[in-house]
């Protein structure tokens, strides 16, 4: 499995995206009228819904691709959620996970979520949210946020 994991995280390092070379020649700040204008129609694209991807397709990975986490070490899973969070990144994806999940939690929700659609923002964070706002049917189960909101 150790050789198997050790090409995995390579695959997930090789995915990040990469970023187009910053021009300042041809970078229009946003205090300008054109910079202002190419703002709103990334929000509008945004809210519009139409633009959202599936994760998975994105980044060309499955689940099928992630070993069940009973076959991993607490280190192996640990170096898999780290090298996922750094990949989602670089595509300007975050994760909403409490800091007290245990890796085991987390890295079964980082391996679901390749199925989550998404917005990929050229400006800006999305997050993938796990939490449903529901306690009682909430993929966080025991470590849910909003138990502690009154929600």
């Amino acid at each position: 499995m150790h050789l198997y994991i050790s090409q995995l995280l390579e695959d997930l390092r090789a995915a990040h995206r990469v970023e187009a070379p910053f021009d300042v020649a041809n970078h229009a700040p946003n205090d300008d009228e054109e910079g202002m204008e190419a703002h709103f129609a990334e929000v509008e694209r945004y809210l519009s819904g139409d633009h959202d991807q599936r994760i998975g397709d994105v980044l060309h990975f499955a689940a099928e691709q992630f070993p069940p986490a009973k076959m991993l070490t607490e280190t192996q899973m640990q170096a898999v959620v780290e090298a996922f969070r750094h990949l989602l990144a670089s595509w300007h994806i975050d994760t909403d996970l409490p800091q007290n999940l245990p890796t085991e939690k987390s890295y079964e929700l980082l391996v679901s979520a390749l199925d989550k659609e998404v917005y990929l923002a050229d400006d800006g964070f999305v997050t993938i949210e796990f939490c449903s706002y529901a306690p009682w049917d909430c993929q966080l189960g025991e470590w849910c946020m909003c138990k502690n909101l009154g929600i």
